[in-house]
């Protein structure tokens, strides 16, 4: 079983990525329970209707022990203009999720979408003693897939054709491209693009 905390924008795509592919069996937890419900139901609807897949909304913590995975995307709804602006709010609430993972889910793999996500991800860690390599956070691949997208999309290529793109640091605006690294069809990207172009590229990925 695959738990998800947090049935916003993010929580409701990753539960319907799962259930499209009959991954496993998915609780979604939502301080709102009519929310959780909806989400679940909608996501059940338009999965196959074959699907061996079960998809529960609910707002019973107690429904998640056991699960081999949980996914925290649980969000204040604060509109800000960085990730850090989140801090606060967001760090008020991990902390009640701790409390519940700690109750129900000893055992099971963290994976964490948060923002800001390498605050939350070591407070997280912190608050329920998890070991360090059971409390993922997920910046590094979804940064490296946004700068790929980005090249491609600067080069008016398919994102097939650039290989190589890695992004190093913290998810935020402090992270670093790595433009040396990065190809375009076998050739280094560099040769493609302007100074003016990199810097407009590592802007956009930082402030995506």
């Amino acid at each position: 079983m695959i738990s998800i905390i947090g049935s916003g924008k993010v929580g409701s795509a990753i539960a319907f990525l799962i259930a499209a592919t009959s991954l496993d069996d998915i609780v979604l937890v939502n301080r709102n329970k009519e929310k959780a419900q909806g989400a679940a139901l909608d996501i059940s609807n338009a999965v196959s209707v074959d699907s061996p897949v079960s998809v529960i909304g609910t707002d019973d913590y107690s429904k998640i022990k056991n699960s081999e995975v949980v996914i925290i995307s649980v969000g204040s709804g604060i509109l800000a203009n960085s990730r850090m602006e989140l801090v606060g709010s967001n760090i008020i609430l991990i902390k009640d999720v701790a409390k519940k993972i700690k109750k129900y889910c000893q055992d099971s793999k963290i994976l964490i979408v948060t923002n800001p996500l390498d605050v939350i991800t070591y407070v997280f860690q912190k608050e329920v003693s998890h070991p360090k390599e059971k409390v993922i956070g997920i910046a590094g691949n979804l940064d490296s897939s946004r700068f790929r997208y980005i090249l491609a999309k600067e080069l008016n290529t398919d994102v097939s054709k650039i290989t190589n793109a890695m992004v190093l640091g913290e998810h935020g605006d402090t992270m670093v491209p790595i433009f040396s690294h990065a190809r375009y069809n076998g050739k280094p990207v560099l040769d493609f693009l302007s100074t003016t172009q990199v810097q407009q590229i590592t802007d956009n990925v930082r402030n995506y």
